[in-house]
C-alpha cells in the first residue's frame, strides 16, 4: 500500500509539473503574440495614411533586390528619399538611399538604374521588416508611407520573392520578400515586408550552377584530337571542386561526355 501511495503521489507531482509547463509555454506564446501586435501597431503608427508609394517594378537579379515606383506628394521640396527597414523591436533597422526624380505629381523613385544593383541581399540581417518609403523634405521633417503593388506580378504566384543567401560557414538565410495588408482604425494599408531566418539550402537549390558546353552527341569544335565538349567539362569539373572546397553548394549538368 505504501508503494502505491508512493507511486501515485510521483504521478501526481509529474501532471502537475507537465501542466504547468504547458501553462508556462500558453502564457510565453501569448506574450509573445501579444507583444508582436503591439509592435507591428508601433510600426504603423507613423505611417502617412492619405497616401501610398506604388510599385511598379521590382525584381531580384543576382545577390541585388532592385525597385521602382512613384509617389503622388503635395509637397515637393524634397531633399531625400529611402527604402527603410523597419522592425517591431527597433534593432537591424537600415535605410537604403533611393534614386528619384520630381515632376509635377510627386516623385519617380528606385533602386539603381543598374539590374544587378541596388539592394544588397547579402547584407540583411536576420529578423522580420516592414518596408515603406521615406521622404526628407527641404526643412529636415520626415514622412513614410507603405508601398502598393501595383506591378504585373500583382495577385500571381511571382507577387512574392524566395531568395537564398550564398552559402558561407555552412549556413544560409532565407529571405521572404511579400506584400500584405495592415488594418488601422481608419483604413486598410498594403505594404511591403521582409522576413528574414537562417536555414540550410533545400535539396534543389544551389549556390553556382556549372553548364559546360556541348556534349552527348555534340563534340563542339574540334582540332588536332581535341574535342571542345571535352576541355569544356574539364575545366568545369575543376571549377566545381575548388568551389566546393570553399563550402560552396554547386550543380554541374553534366559530369561525363
Amino acid at each position: 500500500m505504501e508503494q502505491e501511495s508512493i507511486k501515485g503521489n510521483l504521478v501526481s507531482l509529474l501532471v502537475k509539473i507537465v501542466l504547468i509547463i504547458i501553462t508556462a509555454i500558453i502564457l510565453c506564446i501569448a506574450y509573445s503574440t501579444v507583444n508582436t501586435v503591439r509592435g507591428i501597431k508601433e510600426v504603423f503608427a507613423k505611417i502617412e495614411k492619405d497616401r501610398e508609394a506604388e510599385l511598379s517594378e521590382y525584381i531580384v537579379y543576382g545577390t541585388h533586390l532592385n525597385i521602382k515606383g512613384n509617389l503622388k506628394l503635395d509637397n515637393l521640396n524634397i531633399k531625400a528619399v529611402s527604402l527603410a527597414f523597419n522592425t517591431i523591436n527597433g534593432k537591424n533597422e537600415k535605410e537604403v538611399n533611393l534614386k528619384h526624380d520630381i515632376n509635377e505629381e510627386g516623385i519617380i523613385f528606385s533602386s539603381s538604374e543598374l539590374i544587378n544593383e541596388g539592394i544588397d541581399l547579402e547584407k540583411i540581417d536576420i529578423d522580420t521588416y516592414y518596408m515603406f518609403i521615406k521622404i526628407q523634405f527641404s526643412d529636415d521633417t520626415y514622412k513614410y508611407y507603405t508601398i502598393r503593388n501595383n506591378t504585373e506580378y500583382k495577385g500571381t504566384y511571382r507577387e512574392n520573392i524566395e531568395y537564398y543567401t550564398i552559402t558561407k560557414n555552412a549556413k544560409n538565410n532565407k529571405i521572404d520578400i511579400e506584400f500584405d495588408r495592415h488594418k488601422t482604425e481608419e483604413k486598410e494599408l498594403p505594404y511591403m515586408k521582409m522576413e528574414v531566418v537562417s536555414t540550410k539550402l533545400p535539396e534543389d537549390v544551389y549556390d553556382i550552377v556549372i553548364d559546360p558546353g556541348h556534349g552527348g552527341g555534340d563534340p563542339g569544335a574540334q582540332s588536332s584530337g581535341y574535342d571542345e565538349s571535352n576541355l569544356a567539362l574539364k575545366c568545369a569539373l575543376d571549377v566545381k571542386e575548388e568551389l566546393e572546397e570553399l563550402g560552396l553548394k554547386v550543380k554541374i549538368t553534366r559530369d561525363r561526355k
